[in-house]
């Protein structure tokens, strides 16, 4: 019998780290080769990251009501995947929905 990978849609921070550089570079994507993919797009878009090898990647996974990102000075809240959502909720509306 052949054990094949459970692949589920879920969203996914993908940390790339580069020789040379503090900081590794995050990307945010369902899959792994999708994150190479834009990982590419960001390379190409920045020379300064053409010729380094890349030397560390890590995954990890949001967390419920703790993650928080910033997109256009409004901070959203992982809340998971649903129906009517892309897992992002505005921080504001997940704290009044908390109060209730």
């Amino acid at each position: 019998m052949l054990n094949y990978p459970v692949i589920k849609r879920c969203v996914r921070f993908y940390r790339f780290k580069f020789l040379g550089l503090d900081e590794p570079i995050e990307v945010e994507a369902t899959y792994r080769k999708e994150a190479r993919m834009i990982l590419n797009e960001i390379i190409s878009q920045t020379p300064d990251l053409i010729n380094r090898p890349i030397i560390g990647e890590t995954v990890t996974l949001p967390l419920f009501g703790e993650t928080i990102k910033e997109i256009n000075d409004v901070e959203y809240v992982w809340v998971g995947f649903d129906n009517t959502q892309s897992g992002w909720m505005k921080l504001e509306d997940y704290e009044r929905a908390e109060k209730k």
